[in-house]
């Protein structure tokens, strides 16, 4: 069995590449940074945590 804090090394790690494919692809077609994908990732950040503490779970 994986040890727990590979998984969560490899969730976060692929997190982080998804977010920063898609700042890449926005600056390099349109020469301007968008900072929504950041904006986006907080509020699903707050959301979970939000679900987390009102089902008392979690993440995983």
């Amino acid at each position: 069995m994986v040890p727990p804090i590979y998984l969560d090394a490899i969730i976060f790690s692929s997190l982080l590449t998804l977010l920063s494919i898609g700042l890449t692809l926005t600056y390099l077609t349109t020469k301007v940074p968008n900072f929504a994908h950041g904006t986006f990732a907080a509020i699903g950040a707050y959301i979970s945590l939000t679900i987390v503490r009102l089902f008392r779970g979690t993440l995983y």
